[in-house]
């Protein structure tokens, strides 16, 4: 045997051992599937039942049958319910990286990282996905999120599986944290088999069950055929759509440290084994809805719903039937012709009939005492406390004063069950962003910035501490949030950087540099420019007083003692005192800081007051009455 048949063969062997890994764990898995299908089908129904000639659903199955003549209403509410609640809960986060604990350097490319990350969520759709997801963990009890490498546009990428049905996960422990494997089950047409993979080959019999046999390769030894054999199953016929398409496995496994991948074609290995070196783990995020001890699937939204709902349909319905009957009543005849009834002997409106010598008559019924507005009311209130979506979120309320502390308590009933569910989402996008961080620097590609190309992992790698902060649900929040930063910068309790990453403000770095740059502008803040240009003029006029005084002093050498027995420096020293007396007894008067409202008063001596130890150390550059740069403010002790 030549090497390149060994390695072929020991190649076969091995696609062969994948192939028999991954049925295995599909079979051993298909019975808890099953169950899990089945509730996932109940809850489908019930959050989108459907649609028949009349009405809507099999949220009536049994009375259905068991009552055909009688009103069936369907009033769907488990749809807007869950569809609310995921609108909220998925309202855009904030992703950003604490700064505060970081050097200089580290927060400017923090800070890059940042607006990386979030060009990444906008470019992937993520206002989309995220309701998908959401509403998709509501309904089933589990959300699922695909992370992967978008190799066109050199991003992070993801996307949602709405069909957890056709996921198998395989966990390594029971605290369902680590999986060991994952199959993710989709079909395709023979045509686009074909196309993909067109070294398969592929055999389709609609009259045999399998209707597809697929292969490597048109013949096979006697090792494949013996595989074939052990795949066979119990005749049946194939469904029309199992005859038209493929059933596809994207296969993902654990080889100790490795993450594999395979794809699958009817079960047989089209694509791979692949070992994806830029994954740290297998990429599927799972994220459960309620949570469930002892359980990785999560806890339905629909399943505390669907009682309600049910009695919500029989009560209207009820309702509705009590109308009809009224509207249209029975009848009976009296007298020696009833027996003789004949068709268009009911009368109806505008209409004359004979009934002969007999007498016809409306069947009286009594009025219902079924208070039908108070059930209906009940059954409301049942459903808003159990689902925690308010009144208010569903457009109820109208014509009330719904604004400011109204809203807020209408909502908090809502808030308290959604944020653990809103915390779970947030962890599982926090695990996706790391999922991107460590793809970027395994593949780190260069991105163009400025006029260069920068490594991707020079801008985001190593930053693993991400936080999601939750976005405020109604203006009143927004505004007590940004109150109580404020308060906390007042208080020396916070710092601006910190304060300005708690309320969501993107990029706080360049925005405290704008802050100072406007704060210096003449024409967005004209009276502070001007009191800059005031003060600047004092400071000039003190320096050429003291230029003069310096000229005085030089021109007075050491000299004998004058009249009264004062010295030259002694009289030297005097006049400096006066001259100071005269320059602050010039200042302007009606320059007011940022700390103190008001004229700055002056001290016993005469000269101004300290100004919390600060004193000014250059000047303004002055030109056609405007300030042209900034005058700097340092400690003057």
């Amino acid at each position: 045997m030549s090497q390149n048949e060994y390695a072929a063969e020991e190649n076969e062997l091995d696609l062969l051992e994948v192939e028999h890994e991954a049925k295995e764990r599909y079979d051993a898995q298909s019975p808890y599937q099953s169950v899990l299908s089945a509730q996932y089908r109940i809850f489908h129904h019930y959050f989108n039942p459907p649609q028949y000639n009349w009405g809507s659903g099999d949220q009536w199955p049994a009375d259905r049958d068991a009552r055909p003549d009688k009103i069936h209403v369907t009033y769907n509410v488990i749809r807007p319910f869950l569809t609310v609640a995921a609108r909220l809960e998925s309202i855009l986060p904030r992703v950003t990286i604490p700064t505060s604990t970081l050097p200089e350097p580290e927060r400017r490319r923090a800070e890059a990282a940042e607006q990386l990350m979030m060009t990444w969520l906008d470019m992937s759709g993520w206002d989309i996905w995220m309701f998908r997801f959401c509403l998709t963990k509501g309904i089933y009890g589990k959300g699922v999120l695909k992370p992967y490498w978008n190799d066109v546009e050199k991003r992070g990428d993801a996307y949602v599986i709405e069909s957890p049905w056709n996921l198998r996960l395989g966990y390594g422990a029971s605290d369902f944290h680590t999986l060991d494997w994952a199959i993710y089950e989709y079909a395709l047409s023979v045509r686009e088999v074909k196309r993909r993979w067109p070294k398969l080959h592929i055999e389709h019999d609609p009259d045999r069950n399998p209707p597809l046999h697929v292969a490597r390769y048109s013949h096979h030894d006697d090792v494949l055929q013996q595989d074939i054999a052990k795949t066979v199953v119990p005749y049946r016929e194939p469904s029309e759509y199992e005859k038209r398409h493929a059933r596809v496995w994207d296969y993902w496994w654990r080889d100790g440290d490795k993450i594999m991948n395979a794809i699958m074609v009817e079960g047989c290995v089209a694509e791979g084994p692949v070992h994806h070196k830029e994954l740290p783990d297998i990429p599927y995020i799972v994220v459960e809805h309620d949570h469930e001890p002892g359980s990785p699937e999560g806890v339905s939204g629909v399943i505390d719903l669907i009682d309600l709902q049910v009695e919500l349909n029989r009560s209207l319905s009820h309702m509705f039937q009590y109308v009809a009957d009224n509207v249209d009543p029975a009848w009976f005849l009296t007298g020696p012709d009833a027996g003789a009834m004949v068709d268009g002997i009911i009368p109806k409106a505008g209409q004359v009939v004979s009934a002969g010598e007999s007498d016809i008559r409306e069947i009286p019924k009594g009025q219902s005492t079924v208070p039908f507005t108070e059930i209906y009311r009940t059954i409301f209130d049942a459903l808003h406390r159990q689902s925690g979506v308010p009144e208010i979120a569903l457009g109820g309320l109208a014509g009330s004063d719904i604004s400011g502390r109204a809203t807020a308590v209408q909502i908090q009933s809502h808030l308290n069950r959604m944020d653990p569910r809103r915390n779970g989402t947030y962890n599982g996008l926090k695990k996706l962003i790391r999922m991107w961080v460590y793809m970027a620097e395994k593949k780190n590609p260069k991105i163009p910035v400025g006029d260069q190309k920068i490594p991707l992992a020079d801008m985001i790698g190593g930053f693993q501490n991400w936080k999601v902060i939750a976005p405020e649900i109604t203006p009143r929040d927004a505004q007590e949030a940004v109150t109580v930063e404020i308060n906390k910068v007042q208080s020396r309790l916070s710092s601006r950087r910190t304060s300005m990453d708690a309320i969501g403000m993107e990029n706080p770095e360049a925005e405290l540099d704008l802050v100072r740059s406007e704060g210096m502008d003449a024409q967005l803040d004209p009276e502070r420019a001007q009191a800059f240009v005031s003060l600047n003029l004092m400071l000039q006029q003190m320096q050429q007083n003291q230029a003069a005084m310096q000229q005085q002093l030089d021109a007075m050498a050491p000299q004998p003692p004058g009249p009264g027995g004062m010295d030259a420096q002694a009289a030297a020293a005097s006049a400096q005192g006066q001259m100071q007396q005269q320059q602050y007894a010039a200042q302007p008067t009606g320059f007011t800081d940022q700390n103190q409202q008001g004229p700055q008063p002056m001290t016993q001596e005469g000269s101004p007051p300290p100004g919390n130890g600060q004193g000014p150390t250059s000047s303004t550059l002055v030109r056609n009455g405007q300030a042209l740069n900034q005058l700097a403010f340092t400690s003057g002790g």
